[in-house]
């Protein structure tokens, strides 16, 4: 009887952790799209995310946001790296961010949804996706010009 008792005892445990690693990874989404300073309540730590830890997934997860959030934090990831960020590279800036881009391959989903949003993204062929609006002078990329050819710009 014991043994049933600690092992749902262990089983809650779990459970509780990926709840907590999951209001740990939306806290700290918050925290970094919130242009307000967020104040911790006094005793309050913020406890980051153990390495390793993964949580339980269905077969085909389903991303935490709308494809909305995942353009929001693909395009804060590209601000904050201030470079064009390849796919992987954005994956994992994402992921930092707290966001699980999800499905079966999360990385074709991103390219999916960068893809889509023609409007906010770019490829510059050999550096990786960048901001439309912004120039970057190493790939030639200004969006006030509108030859795109001599940006080595890839435009979907």
């Amino acid at each position: 009887m014991e043994d049933t008792v600690f092992t749902k005892a262990m089983a809650r445990r779990t459970e509780l952790m990926e709840e907590l690693e999951k209001i740990e990874n939306f806290l700290k989404l918050y925290r970094t799209l919130s242009e307000e300073s967020v104040t911790l309540p006094e005793g309050v730590q913020p406890r980051g995310i153990r390495a390793g830890r993964r949580l339980r997934t269905r077969s085909r997860p389903a991303p935490t946001g709308g494809t909305e959030t995942i353009a929001e934090a693909a395009e804060m990831a590209i601000k904050n790296a201030k470079r064009p960020l390849q796919r992987i590279e954005l994956l994992n800036a994402i992921k930092e961010l707290g966001v699980d881009v999800g499905g079966k391959d999360p990385a074709a989903t991103l390219a999916t949804v960068v893809w889509r949003d023609k409007n906010k993204f770019v490829n510059l062929k050999g550096f990786g996706y960048w901001l439309v609006s912004e120039p970057f002078a190493p790939a030639h990329y200004d969006p006030s010009s509108n030859d795109t050819k001599g940006a080595k710009a890839n435009l979907f």
